[in-house]
């Protein structure tokens, strides 16, 4: 009896637990920037567009633009960023800073997750995360 009990809490976790593929197409989009962690930073208007077939990353920071080369695997929810590049425009004081926090956390970003059709998190390793918005 035990065994059927474990037997099938197994099969129910497995079939919870169980991450569905996201489109390539869903991801490949324009996003704005809306949180680090918890903090609303919509505020600064970043966005970010993503286009998987050309592995590129870009958009606006708030004050400067910028790019960055992405590797997604979309079977494992996998992305990172590399080689993030902007242009050097001075900022106000608080944009700057944004600016520092956004692009430190992308460089930890290593997986995603889409919370809904318009929401996804990029997600790093500690535990931080970029929430976007379509």
């Amino acid at each position: 009896m035990l065994k059927l009990i474990l037997s099938l809490s197994l099969l129910v976790c497995i079939g919870a637990c169980k991450k569905e593929v996201v489109a390539p197409e869903t991801i490949n989009s324009d996003w704005q920037i809306k949180k680090l962690g918890t903090k609303d930073v919509s505020k600064f208007n970043a966005t970010l567009t993503l286009d998987i077939d050309r592995k590129s990353a870009t958009g606006t920071s708030g004050c400067n633009s910028y790019g960055a080369i992405i590797n997604v695997v979309t079977k494992h929810q996998k992305i990172t960023f590399a080689n993030i590049v902007s242009s050097k425009l001075s900022c106000k004081n608080e944009t700057a800073l944004f600016e520092v926090d956004f692009f430190d956390a992308l460089k930890k970003v290593k997986t995603y997750e889409l919370t809904d059709k318009n929401t996804m998190k990029l997600i790093a390793n500690d535990g931080g995360f970029i929430e976007i918005n379509k």
